[in-house]
């Protein structure tokens, strides 16, 4: 008679409109429980709850696991540098799900990038390959770390052109009456050097800019002749020499 009743509950359970829950599921957080002298069973704990309603008043209510908690993430957007002369490239970072008393920092590579580790963005950056890790430390001691694959700054549009206006005419006509170098307003650590034919340094002018750091100065009582020029754009580049032609007419 005992066999018999725990088949025909077993069989009554199979015919409930009941969710199945895999054991693949059931965790430590669950509990186990005897419903009477021959049925046990295993549950999960989370929400919702399901309860199923079995015969002679037994109830199982079903658990199933809670969503797993979202940890911090880490997102990049980049910008290329413009030419291949500029260091205008940059790399921000942003962080989500990080709770305040958690505590961030960022490392760089190259170290250069960033040598204190606390930045989110870099720029001033030239073509070439950079790569974040990120530390975030937790009040309990723990850590977790965040990384992103390499990211390259490209060079997709070449050089930068510098084009030197080699002819100087000084009429007072506001054409071509000084030194122009165009483009040259995207090297702001320039450096501009005029000698005469001798050799001998006549003007050097830090941070060339076309506008107020020009050559020659207004009202300058040059003779018509030939000068040259060593323009060294502060980017490690090569300098650019050549020759000017002051003319009067």
């Amino acid at each position: 008679m005992k066999n018999f009743f725990i088949a025909y509950l077993f069989f009554c359970f199979g015919c409930l409109n009941s969710q199945t829950i895999n054991n693949s599921v059931l965790n430590s957080a669950g509990q186990t429980a005897t419903l009477n002298s021959n049925f046990i069973y295993t549950d999960n704990i989370g929400e919702p709850f399901v309860e199923t309603v079995g015969i002679n008043s037994i109830t199982i209510t079903q658990g199933f696991l809670q969503p797993e908690k979202i940890g911090p993430s880490l997102f990049a957007i980049w910008n290329n540098v413009t030419c291949s002369d500029k260091n205008d490239g940059n790399i921000s970072t942003s962080l989500t799900n990080i709770l305040p008393t958690q505590t961030v920092r960022y490392i760089w590579t190259p170290a250069s990038a960033c040598p204190q580790g606390n930045c989110a963005t870099i720029d001033s950056l030239t073509a070439g390959t950079y790569s974040i890790k990120v530390i975030i430390k937790n009040p309990t001691g723990d850590s977790i770390i965040l990384t992103k694959p390499p990211i390259i700054i490209e060079d997709v549009n070449g050089p930068c052109v510098i084009k030197i206006n080699n002819g100087i005419t000084l009429n007072g006509d506001g054409i071509n009456d000084i030194f122009t170098i165009d483009n040259i307003e995207d090297f702001p650590n320039n450096k501009v050097s005029i000698f005469n034919r001798y050799g001998i340094l006549q003007k050097e002018i830090i941070s060339y800019d076309n506008k107020d750091k020009v050559w020659p100065p207004a009202n300058d009582n040059l003779q018509p002749t030939t000068y040259f020029y060593v323009i060294e754009l502060g980017n490690g580049s090569k300098p650019i020499k050549g020759w000017i032609e002051i003319l009067k007419n």
